[in-house]
């Protein structure tokens, strides 16, 4: 009469990872912050609410995700992959006082970009140049933020 439902074990994984860290994000930003209102929001209200919002939406993707009887394996990405990946925000924030944002931008990029297996070189530098002037032009230009355009070990 009701068919059973049992989400696919990438949507379970998917949503148990991420409701975990949201959770523990939530929790994270309800200890440290003071959250105010929407009238006159804290510094803990925008993590508050990326935190909530993760959450209900990984828990959609469990409920609502595709389930299949011929189900592929888990598989783990290569360690390349995730070092690279996991390695340009160390990058990025090694370089940033040194280099200044257009190279830090620049550096952490490129170091992501070759987590791909396809990736091409000049293609990887194009994109890293272009997204370093976007961010000079956004961060520093637009939004007026202190953050050096060119670090100490350039600059001089």
């Amino acid at each position: 009469m009701f068919a059973t439902y049992w989400p696919s074990r990438r949507n379970m994984v998917f949503g148990i990872v991420f409701v975990s860290f949201s959770a523990l994000m939530a929790f994270e930003t309800l200890r440290k912050l003071p959250i105010g209102t929407p009238a006159n929001m804290g510094p803990g209200f925008f993590p508050l609410l990326l935190s909530i919002s993760l959450g209900a939406i990984s828990i959609l993707a469990v409920v609502f995700g595709q389930s299949s009887a011929q189900e592929e394996p888990l598989k783990v990405a290569p360690f390349r992959a995730v070092a690279l990946v996991l390695g340009a925000p160390i990058v990025f924030s090694l370089s940033i006082d040194p280099l200044g944002l257009f190279f830090a931008v620049f550096l952490s990029v490129l170091f992501s970009t070759q987590a791909s297996i396809r990736s091409k070189i000049g293609e990887s530098i194009l994109l890293s140049a272009g997204f370093s002037a976007f961010c000079v032009l956004v961060f520093i230009y637009l939004l007026n933020l202190p953050l050096p355009l060119w670090g100490w070990l350039i600059a001089g």
